[in-house]
C-alpha cells in the first residue's frame, strides 16, 4: 500500500513538473518605445513652454486686461489635452493638463476680480494666490514626471 501511495505522489509531483516545462514565455512588448517617450517630451515640453510664456506676459498686465491671454493660454491647454501619450507618459501628460487648467483658473479670478466681479462672501473662498500656488506644486510635479521619461530614455539608449 505504501508502495502504491509513494508512486501515486510521485506521478502527481512529476505531471505538476511537466506542466511547467512546457510552459514558454514569450518577450513582453515594449509598451513605452524610446521613439515615443521622445516625440511626447518634445511635443510636452513645446506645450509647456508656450504656456509658459503667455503666463509671464498675464503676470505683467492688470487683471482687467487678461481676457486675451486667458484664450491663448486655453488654445494650449485644448493642445495639451489631445496628445496622446505612450502609456509611461499618461501621468505626466495629466500633471501637464492639470497645471494648465489650474493655472488659467488662478489668472481667470484675477480677471475677474480686475473687471470688479467679486465672489459672494464665503469662508473658503479659494483666491486667485491659492490658484498659482497649487499650480507651481501641479508644474513641479509635471517636470518630476518628465525627468522620470528623460532617465528611462537615457537608460535605453545606453542599454542599446
Amino acid at each position: 500500500m505504501k508502495k502504491i501511495m509513494f508512486l501515486v505522489l510521485v506521478i502527481l509531483v512529476l505531471s505538476g513538473c511537466s506542466g511547467k516545462s512546457l510552459l514558454i514565455v514569450s518577450p513582453t512588448p515594449d509598451l513605452c518605445p524610446v521613439e515615443e517617450i521622445q516625440q511626447f517630451l518634445e511635443v510636452a515640453d513645446s506645450a509647456e513652454h508656450n504656456f509658459t510664456q503667455l503666463a509671464q506676459q498675464a503676470d505683467m498686465i492688470p487683471g482687467e486686461d487678461l481676457e486675451s491671454i486667458i484664450k491663448e493660454m486655453q488654445a494650449i491647454e485644448t493642445e495639451a489635452k489631445e496628445i496622446t501619450p505612450p502609456p509611461c507618459a499618461v501621468k505626466a501628460k495629466s500633471a501637464l493638463t492639470s497645471y494648465m487648467e489650474t493655472l488659467i483658473q488662478g489668472y481667470f479670478r484675477r480677471y475677474s476680480q480686475g473687471i470688479g466681479i467679486t465672489p459672494q462672501a464665503s469662508i473658503n473662498i479659494t483666491t486667485a494666490d491659492d490658484e498659482f500656488d497649487l499650480a507651481t506644486s501641479k508644474h513641479e510635479y509635471y517636470e518630476a514626471q518628465m525627468e522620470e521619461l528623460r532617465n528611462i530614455v537615457l537608460e535605453r539608449s545606453k542599454s542599446e
